[in-house]
Order: structure tokens, then C-alpha cells, then sequence
């Protein structure tokens, strides 16, 4: 169920924390933001700030994230003609957590579409509600990685980290590479027709997951673990879960999910069609209440049930802007009523 909010005059993104700023940015340049551009608005952030970042019609230049910040915008994918809020977009992104403390909060993107995430000494990062192509480690001392309510096309372990602690859950994506003990896959939709599952995985743990309309590779996953998954549409249909030199139970294998809406494909699935489909389950899907924790299997069970469109739960989307006075006098007042929509 979705609130309707009316703000009069008023900001709607706006809160502090203690010891805390909170800084704005706009690439249209309105709204009365502080900034017009992302790196502007780190560079003159300090530890712990939290930055907004509107929604714009063009995309964002490139951004280094240098320091332990918040930065949160609208939504991965809220654009169409129900939504009249403008996502952002920006083609590289790049975490660089050398000259960061990490002892207290952690670095939070959310809300992004993206080309790349590039991740450098990357410790305790959160990647949520974004969609885009790339997401890499680009150094192997990376831990604490952590990508929530997310669409993507694949994730690199790149310098193939070893003691990465990595989850990745609620997420819907095509394959990752290099995929190492301690990391957990959790409540995903996997697909892809051109690549396996994941080049290569060890010790992973993969639970309550859709493999759908995928490939397996069993030469290069050893050791893993795969418990609640639901597989359907493998292309070789030899392979069942768990795999050969893997653990396992409680799997159904080739067993149709029965999603609301989806489609089959015969050529390679592009990461942007995920959002053409409603991946829910229908009420006879056999994912119904079969994860480990008694939740759906796929993005809509779990701690953080996917939202297509990426909104951020926490923040109202100004969707009408209505002024309430045809002219205004010189030195006059404006009457603005704002109405914005919130997710549950």
C-alpha cells in the first residue's frame, strides 16, 4: 500500500544525524541543492555525512568515493509513465576505501544505475537497490561487501580476494566470477544463457536461490554449498543441485517456478530486460515458503524483498508539483503544494 504525503513549502529530503551533514545535489540545478555535481559534494563532505543526489535527465560525471560517506539517490529503475521521478545515472563509480577509517559506519551506495562499481581495498561497502552492469573488486585485500535489492549483469572478484567475506542477496543478476569461501548467495534470481552460473566458485554457499534459464559449469564450482534453491530452464539438464564435488539439500530441481510474468530465452539475456518481467511467484509456485528461513524462494523473500523499481523505502518520491497563485507581486510569496509517494 503505497501513503500519500502533502508538503507545503517544504524540503523534502532533508534530516540530520548527530555529528553529521547532510548535503545535496542536483545536475539540473534545481531544487536549491548545494551542488550540481557528486564529486563536488565529497569533496567538501566529511566522515559520516550522507549526500542526496536528485534525479536527471542526463547522467552524472564519473565519481570517486574517498571517504566513509552515505550517498543515496532516488532509485535504480523508477523512471516510466507512472513515475514521474527521474532516476540517476552515472557510468563509473569507483570505491577507493585506501585513506578510509572503516571502524564505524560503513560506505553506503544506494539507489544508483550504473555502468561499472570498481572497488578498491574495499571493506564493509553496501551496494543497495541499484542496477546497472559491472560490479568488480579491483585489489585482493576487499571484505565485507555486501549487495542488497540490486540488478546486474555480472560481479568480478577480479584479483580473486580469498578472505572477501561478500554477500550478495535479494538481487537479480546473470553470472560472477571467482566466487570464494565466505561468501553467501542469498534469496537471487540467477540467469544467463551465455555464461555459467559462476566461472569459478569455492566454498560458497548459495541458499533460497532461482537458477533460471541458466547454464551450470560443474568443472569449476567445487566445494559449495547449495541448500533451498529452485533450478529451472538449465540448458544441461544433467546437472542437478548440488553440484558434482558440492554439498547440499533440500533443492527442486527443474521444477518451474511459476513466476508471474517471464519469459524463456533462446539467445543471452541483457541485465536491463530484468525489470521487463515480475519475477513474484504465482500462489502454486513450489517457491512458495521453501526457503530455509520459511520465506519465498527468489528476490521477494528474505531480508530485503526486492523492489523493482529501486525506491528507497525511507524517502518520499515527489511525483506533482502544483503552485497555488497564477502571478506573484514583487517581493510576493509563491504558495507550492508538494505531493509524494512512499513506499511501504
Amino acid at each position: 500500500m503505497k501513503k500519500i504525503y502533502t508538503l507545503i513549502a517544504a524540503t523534502l529530503l532533508a534530516a540530520t544525524t548527530i555529528n553529521a551533514t547532510v548535503r545535496t545535489v542536483s545536475g539540473n540545478g534545481l531544487g536549491g541543492a548545494q551542488f550540481t555535481n557528486i564529486t563536488a559534494a565529497i569533496a567538501a563532505s566529511s566522515n559520516n555525512d550522507t549526500i542526496y543526489v536528485s534525479g536527471s535527465s542526463t547522467a552524472y560525471a564519473d565519481f570517486t568515493v574517498n571517504k566513509r560517506l552515505i550517498i543515496i539517490a532516488p532509485g535504480r529503475n523508477i523512471g516510466g509513465a507512472t513515475q514521474n521521478t527521474q532516476g540517476v545515472f552515472v557510468q563509473n563509480i569507483y570505491i577507493d576505501s585506501t585513506a578510509i577509517n572503516q571502524s564505524s559506519t560503513n560506505v553506503k551506495l544506494i539507489g544508483f544505475g550504473f555502468g561499472n562499481i570498481y572497488i578498491s581495498h574495499g571493506r564493509n561497502i553496501t551496494i543497495e537497490r541499484c542496477a546497472g552492469y559491472q560490479i568488480q573488486e579491483q585489489t585482493n585485500d576487499c571484505s565485507g561487501i555486501s549487495i542488497r535489492g540490486c540488478n546486474f549483469d555480472r560481479f568480478n572478484n577480479h584479483y580473486q580476494a580469498t578472505n572477501n567475506s561478500i554477500e550478495i542477496s535479494n538481487s537479480a543478476y546473470f553470472y560472477a566470477n571467482v566466487l570464494t569461501p565466505n561468501t553467501i548467495i542469498n534469496h537471487c534470481i540467477i540467469l544467463g544463457q551465455s555464461y555459467s552460473t559462476s566461472w569459478t566458485a569455492s566454498g560458497t554457499i548459495f541458499t533460497n536461490n532461482i537458477f533460471y534459464n541458466t547454464n551450470f559449469s560443474s568443472g569449476t564450482n567445487n566445494g559449495c554449498v547449495f541448500t533451498n534453491n529452485l533450478t529451472f530452464g538449465i540448458t544441461i539438464a544433467s546437472f542437478a543441485l548440488p553440484l558434482p564435488g558440492s554439498t547440499g539439500s533440500n533443492n527442486q530441481n527443474q521444477i518451474d517456478p511459476l513466476f508471474v510474468s517471464t519469459n524463456i530465452q533462446t539467445v543471452s539475456w541483457y541485465w536491463d530486460e530484468i525489470d521487463n518481467y515480475n519475477w513474484r511467484l504465482q500462489t502454486t509456485s513450489p517457491g512458495h515458503n521453501a526457503a530455509s528461513d520459511g520465506a519465498d524462494l527468489g528476490i521477494y523473500g528474505g531480508g530485503l524483498a526486492m523492489n523493482q523499481m529501486g525506491i528507497i523505502p525511507a524517502i518520499p518520491q515527489v511525483n506533482e508539483i502544483n503552485i497555488g497563485n497564477a502571478a506573484v507581486p514583487q517581493n510576493g510569496t509563491l504558495n507550492l503544494n508538494f505531493k509524494a509517494r512512499k513506499q511501504n
